[in-house]
Protein backbone atom coordinates (compact mmCIF):
# COMPACT_ATOMS: atom_id res chain seq x y z
CA UNK A 1 0.00 0.00 0.00
CA UNK A 2 1.31 3.39 -0.93
CA UNK A 3 1.83 5.85 1.43
CA UNK A 4 -0.45 8.26 2.92
CA UNK A 5 0.47 11.71 1.32
CA UNK A 6 0.17 15.24 3.57
CA UNK A 7 0.82 18.82 2.65
CA UNK A 8 0.96 21.08 5.76
CA UNK A 9 0.29 24.89 6.06
CA UNK A 10 1.32 26.52 9.02
CA UNK A 11 3.11 30.29 9.53
CA UNK A 12 5.32 29.23 12.40
CA UNK A 13 8.14 27.68 10.23
CA UNK A 14 9.45 26.05 13.31
CA UNK A 15 6.39 24.22 14.43
CA UNK A 16 6.12 23.27 10.85
CA UNK A 17 9.34 22.14 10.08
CA UNK A 18 9.34 19.69 13.63
CA UNK A 19 5.95 18.44 12.60
CA UNK A 20 7.30 17.46 9.40
CA UNK A 21 10.32 15.87 11.13
CA UNK A 22 8.56 13.83 13.43
CA UNK A 23 6.10 12.96 11.13
CA UNK A 24 8.80 11.52 8.90
CA UNK A 25 9.30 8.41 11.72
CA UNK A 26 6.42 7.34 10.29
CA UNK A 27 6.70 4.95 6.85
CA UNK A 28 2.98 4.84 6.23
CA UNK A 29 2.94 8.99 5.67
CA UNK A 30 4.81 11.15 3.01
CA UNK A 31 4.68 14.61 3.60
CA UNK A 32 4.96 16.02 -0.39
CA UNK A 33 4.75 19.69 0.18
CA UNK A 34 4.15 23.04 2.71
CA UNK A 35 3.49 26.22 3.27
CA UNK A 36 3.39 29.39 5.15
CA UNK A 37 0.07 30.85 4.33
CA UNK A 38 -3.02 29.98 2.63
CA UNK A 39 -2.36 32.04 -0.55
CA UNK A 40 1.36 29.72 -0.60
CA UNK A 41 -0.92 26.69 -0.12
CA UNK A 42 -3.44 27.39 -3.06
CA UNK A 43 -0.55 28.13 -5.17
CA UNK A 44 1.09 24.68 -4.26
CA UNK A 45 -1.76 22.25 -4.90
CA UNK A 46 -2.57 23.87 -8.40
CA UNK A 47 1.06 22.48 -9.30
CA UNK A 48 1.17 19.68 -7.17
CA UNK A 49 -0.88 16.38 -7.33
CA UNK A 50 -3.30 16.70 -5.20
CA UNK A 51 -2.64 15.17 -1.51
CA UNK A 52 -4.61 12.80 0.30
CA UNK A 53 -4.61 14.98 3.71
CA UNK A 54 -4.11 18.31 4.24
CA UNK A 55 -2.96 19.67 7.74
CA UNK A 56 -4.08 23.28 8.10
CA UNK A 57 -3.27 26.04 10.66
CA UNK A 58 -6.27 28.34 11.20
CA UNK A 59 -4.11 31.59 11.60
CA UNK A 60 -1.75 32.74 8.73
CA UNK A 61 -0.60 35.82 7.28
CA UNK A 62 -2.62 36.71 3.60
CA UNK A 63 -4.74 34.05 4.10
CA UNK A 64 -6.05 31.75 6.85
CA UNK A 65 -7.03 28.61 7.48
CA UNK A 66 -11.01 29.28 7.57
CA UNK A 67 -10.52 31.72 3.72
CA UNK A 68 -8.72 28.26 2.96
CA UNK A 69 -11.16 26.06 3.94
CA UNK A 70 -14.13 27.99 1.57
CA UNK A 71 -11.96 27.52 -1.46
CA UNK A 72 -11.76 23.99 -1.38
CA UNK A 73 -14.98 23.83 -0.86
CA UNK A 74 -16.17 26.04 -3.57
CA UNK A 75 -13.83 23.28 -5.50
CA UNK A 76 -15.47 20.38 -4.23
CA UNK A 77 -11.99 19.52 -3.35
CA UNK A 78 -11.53 15.70 -1.88
CA UNK A 79 -8.56 16.62 -0.10
CA UNK A 80 -9.41 15.80 3.58
CA UNK A 81 -8.39 18.45 6.30
CA UNK A 82 -7.36 18.28 9.64
CA UNK A 83 -6.79 21.53 11.42
CA UNK A 84 -3.85 21.81 13.38
CA UNK A 85 -4.41 25.17 15.51
CA UNK A 86 -3.43 26.98 19.10
CA UNK A 87 -7.12 27.88 18.84
CA UNK A 88 -9.23 25.32 20.57
CA UNK A 89 -11.90 26.73 21.81
CA UNK A 90 -15.31 25.79 21.00
CA UNK A 91 -16.61 27.96 18.38
CA UNK A 92 -13.28 27.66 16.54
CA UNK A 93 -14.09 24.05 16.30
CA UNK A 94 -17.00 24.45 15.30
CA UNK A 95 -16.89 26.27 12.61
CA UNK A 96 -14.07 24.54 11.04
CA UNK A 97 -16.06 21.58 10.77
CA UNK A 98 -18.92 23.34 9.40
CA UNK A 99 -16.25 24.78 6.88
CA UNK A 100 -15.36 21.14 5.86
CA UNK A 101 -12.84 20.41 7.76
CA UNK A 102 -12.59 16.60 8.69
CA UNK A 103 -11.25 16.75 11.84
CA UNK A 104 -9.23 19.07 14.70
CA UNK A 105 -6.16 19.01 16.73
CA UNK A 106 -4.31 21.48 19.02
CA UNK A 107 -0.80 21.66 18.43
CA UNK A 108 -0.02 20.28 21.72
CA UNK A 109 -1.32 16.75 19.76
CA UNK A 110 1.31 13.85 20.10
CA UNK A 111 2.59 12.66 16.78
CA UNK A 112 1.36 9.44 17.45
CA UNK A 113 -2.47 11.21 17.33
CA UNK A 114 -1.79 13.39 14.35
CA UNK A 115 -0.72 10.12 12.50
CA UNK A 116 -3.75 8.03 14.04
CA UNK A 117 -5.90 11.47 12.87
CA UNK A 118 -4.58 11.08 9.13
CA UNK A 119 -5.67 7.41 9.34
CA UNK A 120 -8.75 8.15 10.93
CA UNK A 121 -10.10 10.38 8.17
CA UNK A 122 -8.70 8.18 5.19
CA UNK A 123 -10.45 5.15 6.25
CA UNK A 124 -13.58 7.05 8.11
CA UNK A 125 -13.95 10.15 6.57
CA UNK A 126 -13.49 11.87 10.22
CA UNK A 127 -11.77 12.19 13.37
CA UNK A 128 -12.92 12.95 16.89
CA UNK A 129 -11.28 13.04 19.93
CA UNK A 130 -12.73 13.60 23.42
CA UNK A 131 -11.44 17.25 24.28
CA UNK A 132 -11.62 18.93 21.02
CA UNK A 133 -14.63 17.48 19.01
CA UNK A 134 -17.13 14.53 19.36
CA UNK A 135 -17.45 15.18 22.90
CA UNK A 136 -17.46 18.71 23.23
CA UNK A 137 -19.61 19.26 19.75
CA UNK A 138 -22.37 16.87 21.44
CA UNK A 139 -22.46 18.35 25.37
CA UNK A 140 -22.57 21.64 23.27
CA UNK A 141 -25.70 20.93 21.54
CA UNK A 142 -27.64 19.12 24.53
CA UNK A 143 -27.00 21.87 26.92
CA UNK A 144 -28.83 23.74 23.57
CA UNK A 145 -25.74 26.55 23.46
CA UNK A 146 -26.07 26.07 19.88
CA UNK A 147 -28.38 25.84 16.98
CA UNK A 148 -28.91 25.00 13.66
CA UNK A 149 -26.69 26.42 10.83
CA UNK A 150 -27.08 24.18 8.50
CA UNK A 151 -29.08 25.84 4.86
CA UNK A 152 -31.26 22.70 4.40
CA UNK A 153 -32.88 21.71 7.91
CA UNK A 154 -35.80 19.77 6.03
CA UNK A 155 -34.48 16.83 5.48
CA UNK A 156 -36.17 13.67 6.52
CA UNK A 157 -34.05 10.45 7.58
CA UNK A 158 -35.44 6.41 7.01
CA UNK A 159 -34.64 4.64 10.19
CA UNK A 160 -32.26 2.77 8.02
CA UNK A 161 -30.23 5.88 7.97
CA UNK A 162 -31.09 6.78 11.26
CA UNK A 163 -29.13 3.69 12.86
CA UNK A 164 -25.96 4.15 10.26
CA UNK A 165 -25.68 7.83 11.07
CA UNK A 166 -25.50 6.65 15.50
CA UNK A 167 -23.12 4.40 14.10
CA UNK A 168 -21.37 6.43 12.54
CA UNK A 169 -21.38 8.97 15.69
CA UNK A 170 -19.59 6.20 17.57
CA UNK A 171 -16.93 6.22 15.20
CA UNK A 172 -17.63 3.17 13.82
CA UNK A 173 -16.05 2.28 10.20
CA UNK A 174 -18.23 1.11 7.36
CA UNK A 175 -17.09 -2.85 7.57
CA UNK A 176 -18.50 -2.83 11.16
CA UNK A 177 -21.54 -0.94 10.72
CA UNK A 178 -22.52 -3.51 7.56
CA UNK A 179 -21.87 -5.98 10.56
CA UNK A 180 -23.64 -4.76 13.04
CA UNK A 181 -26.81 -4.29 10.34
CA UNK A 182 -26.25 -7.06 8.13
CA UNK A 183 -25.97 -4.81 5.33
CA UNK A 184 -23.61 -4.78 2.45
CA UNK A 185 -21.03 -2.76 2.30
CA UNK A 186 -21.99 -0.82 -0.73
CA UNK A 187 -25.56 0.05 0.81
CA UNK A 188 -23.82 1.50 4.11
CA UNK A 189 -21.52 3.51 1.28
CA UNK A 190 -24.25 4.38 -0.76
CA UNK A 191 -26.43 5.54 2.64
CA UNK A 192 -23.62 7.75 3.39
CA UNK A 193 -23.26 9.20 -0.28
CA UNK A 194 -26.79 9.45 -0.16
CA UNK A 195 -27.23 11.73 3.35
CA UNK A 196 -24.38 13.53 2.73
CA UNK A 197 -26.11 15.06 -0.83
CA UNK A 198 -29.29 15.55 0.47
CA UNK A 199 -28.59 17.58 4.09
CA UNK A 200 -25.61 19.59 0.98
CA UNK A 201 -22.84 18.92 3.78
CA UNK A 202 -19.26 18.02 2.52
CA UNK A 203 -18.23 14.93 4.44
CA UNK A 204 -18.85 12.67 7.06
CA UNK A 205 -17.59 15.04 10.20
CA UNK A 206 -20.51 17.28 8.84
CA UNK A 207 -23.66 15.13 8.23
CA UNK A 208 -22.98 13.64 11.84
CA UNK A 209 -23.10 17.51 13.03
CA UNK A 210 -25.91 18.27 11.11
CA UNK A 211 -27.63 15.33 12.44
CA UNK A 212 -27.17 15.90 15.96
CA UNK A 213 -27.83 19.74 15.60
CA UNK A 214 -31.16 18.75 14.42
CA UNK A 215 -31.77 16.26 17.06
CA UNK A 216 -31.77 13.30 14.37
CA UNK A 217 -29.69 11.41 16.74
CA UNK A 218 -28.90 11.80 20.30
CA UNK A 219 -25.77 12.93 21.62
Amino acid sequence: MSPISLVMADDHAMFRSGVIALLKMYKDLVVVGEASDGKELLDLLAVIKQPDVLLLDLSMPNMGGFAVLEVLKKQSSTIKTIVISMHDEDHFITKAIEDGACGFLSKSAEPDEIQMAVHSVMENGFYFNDKTNLAMIHNMVSKKKLVPVFNNTSVTFSDKEKMVLQLLARELTSTEISNQLNLSERTIEGLRSAMIKKTGVRNVVGLILFAVRNKVIEP
